[in-house]
């Protein structure tokens, strides 16, 4: 169970993250839309990335036991609580499920092109060649062309190809639209495009989720026409080439289209995005960076936030979903009792516990055996905080801490516990875990 909560407070967390980051973009894109600036624009949609990376940053620093050891909080269940989650955990699996099961036709009808295509013919390589050179790639992208194509795209962010249909163009205009391509290339879409899929799988429930997904495929092909246009190159001969491609295009059973091929209204969009682009851009530079600026700091208070103020939440949702009077929120109520290592260990197997890092417990004890950590330091007036979950249910533990006299202080738990013990000496002391049961335990949780 313990792992399924883990999932859903990272999910929250993420999606909370996110989100926040999304809000902020959404409202610089407003303002520099208007200004003209795609480029601007599509960057920031990338950092909208780090609101989603950030949850994960702070978990791999800090870890788990951060979130546990002070209540406890993320552990305590009740019936209603373990009920709840394990219903949105079925339906987001199922919504996952749904997803990739829509994204296997295209998966599918890809793999058909990467068979049935040709590489391209040699003048077309000459081009594209020249063009890697002028724009600094150096990266080998192979071009292929072949009718199971309607129009050109570029894909595969370790192996980078192109596919084109079967076209007649001019060396002019082959060089415009592969230039496009490699405009894509360039800003790293090959990978974006995928990671944003991905995003769109995991939060699938987030309709802001969806709306930005579907602005980055447009902003992305309005960046690269600003890239495109910024030279020798107008954005009447541009757009005409690309105008001229797109009704030259006809449709073939069985044909493969990506997900960003554009239509006319999306064509007249770009044109326009072009038309509003200013040859000065230190307007809107400060927007830009000012927006950056905000997405980071919100994210990362927003992560800080959430995990600070969710001990009460969640301990305020225990009590609401409590179903038997006595049922105790985790309070310091447990006995405490003392003894003497050599006495109490005679006859068990002590091992010490490998597998506990940055102060994280995820162990598997079996019958008679203690788990001890590595010994570690406090002061007098100093606390160690233990909290985890003993499974299977009803299963009960012995935990506790051994000073360096090997004089023990410990707690019998079951189930979920969370406990404080207070330190009266300075001097160094160890955590341990003894199974004293019949049958194999799982310990997850950690202590600080």
């Amino acid at each position: 169970m313990i792992w399924i909560i883990n999932i859903s407070f990272f999910l929250i967390l993420t999606c909370l993250t996110g989100s926040i980051s999304m809000a902020v973009w959404l409202a610089a894109a407003s303002i520099l839309q208007k200004r003209g600036s795609a480029r601007m624009i599509y960057r920031l949609l990338k950092l909208v990335m780090w609101g989603y990376t950030m949850p994960l940053v702070y978990l791999m620093f800090f870890g788990w036991n951060r979130l546990m050891t002070s209540e406890g909080w993320v552990l305590v269940t009740t019936p209603t609580v373990k009920l709840v989650l394990r219903i949105c955990f079925i339906l987001w699996i199922i919504g996952v499920t749904v997803y990739v099961a829509f994204q296997i036709p295209l998966i599918y009808g890809f793999r058909c092109v990467r068979k049935s295509h040709l590489y391209a013919r040699v003048d077309m390589t000459a081009v594209m060649d020249r063009l890697k050179q002028e724009m600094g790639i150096r990266k080998n992208i192979v071009l292929y062309q072949g009718y199971a194509v309607i129009s050109p795209f570029i894909c595969g962010f370790r192996r980078t190809e192109i596919y084109f249909p079967p076209t007649n163009l001019k060396e002019r205009e082959l060089e415009i639209v592969l230039r496009h391509e490699l405009t894509h290339h360039k800003q790293k879409d090959t990978f974006w495009k995928p990671a944003f899929a991905i995003v769109n799988g995991i939060f699938w429930f987030n309709p802001l989720v969806w709306y930005v997904s579907r602005k980055m495929q447009r902003w992305a092909e309005a960046s690269c026409d600003e890239a495109c246009c910024q030279n020798d190159l107008t954005a009447r001969e541009y757009f005409g080439t690309i105008m001229d491609l797109v009704t030259t295009e006809t449709w073939r059973p069985g044909a493969y289209s990506p997900l960003w091929a554009e239509g006319d209204d999306e064509l007249r969009w770009r044109v326009d995005c072009i038309d509003r682009s200013p040859r000065d851009t230190s307007s809107k530079s400060w927007i830009a960076i000012t927006a950056a600026a905000i997405m980071l700091v919100g994210s990362c208070v927003s992560v800080f936030a959430t995990t600070l103020g969710a001990s009460g939440l969640y301990n305020e949702l225990y009590r609401r979903t409590q179903e038997n009077e006595d049922e105790i929120l985790l309070t310091d109520e447990l006995t405490e009792y003392t003894g003497i290592a050599d006495e109490l260990f005679d006859g068990l197997i002590l091992e010490e516990i490998l597998e506990a890092k940055s102060n994280g417990i995820n162990i598997t004890i079996d019958h008679r055996i203690v788990k001890y950590t590595r010994p570690f330091g406090r002061k007098n007036g100093n606390v160690i905080n233990i909290a985890g979950v003993v499974e299977p249910e009803n299963s009960t533990i012995q935990v506790g801490i051994i000073d360096s006299e090997n004089h023990l202080r410990y707690i019998n738990v079951k189930n979920a516990f969370s406990h404080t013990f207070k330190i009266s000496l300075s001097e160094t002391y160890k955590l341990y875990i003894a199974n004293t049961n019949g049958a194999t335990v799982t310990v997850t949780g950690g202590f600080n």
